[in-house]
């Protein structure tokens, strides 16, 4: 039903990108499967996000300068974005502003992906909602391939959710039973283990 309601409700435009996908059984070119020409489009964007980061691989062309680098490099293409984060990120914030951006993401990944497993026997429902969690992250990273999502606020407020739910769920971590902690020997003054169990001539080995 609700997906019979999205294809009533799509704009026009997707039913152009669709006929192009359908001619792409029947045609050689880009240009004939791709008429209106998103394809060449975002080939040509590529190419000229590759030659700015090769121009600027160590600091980028600035936090949200992209735009203004690919109407220089390419003035036929204009402002235009990457229509790919990582791409997007690297171009903006070079090699190193790439490496935190994957140690962001990893990391919170990586909490919620432990905080997971350690939950998954004691808090089964908590884990189960981390591991939707966890699903969703993935998804919006593949995602990301195909739009420039790095400057969503919304991306980082998930990661911050993420984080600050991984936290709270491990918190709830019931502690360790006493008994289930070994007590060690007492120990005399040359800090040699002394057995005090009763030995055979012992009373309190007698059975009552």
């Amino acid at each position: 039903m609700v997906l019979a309601l999205g294809l009533y409700l799509a704009p026009a435009g997707f039913w152009k990108r669709m006929q192009g996908l359908e001619k792409g059984t029947s045609v050689a070119t880009i240009s004939q499967m791709d008429p209106e020409g998103s394809a060449g489009q975002r080939f040509a964007v590529l190419q000229t996000a590759l030659r700015i980061v090769r121009d600027h691989p160590i600091l980028g062309v600035g936090l949200g300068a992209y735009g203004l680098a690919n109407a220089r490099y390419n003035p036929a293409l204009g402002d235009l974005d990457t229509h790919n984060t990582y791409l997007n990120v690297l171009a903006e914030n070079g090699v190193p502003g790439l490496i935190l951006f994957f140690a962001l993401v990893i990391s919170v990944l990586r909490t919620v992906h432990d905080t997971r497993r350690r939950v998954r026997r004691a808090l089964p429902a908590q884990a189960e909602m981390l591991r939707w969690l966890e699903i969703g992250l993935i998804g919006f990273l593949i995602a990301a391939v195909f739009g420039s999502q790095s400057k969503l606020a919304l991306f980082y407020v998930y990661l911050a959710l993420l984080w600050c739910t991984s936290r709270a769920v491990r918190a709830q971590i019931p502690p360790a039973s006493p008994a289930a902690v070994p007590l060690p020997f007492p120990l005399d003054r040359t800090m040699t283990a002394v057995d005090r169990r009763p030995g055979p001539g012992d009373p309190r080995s007698r059975p009552a």
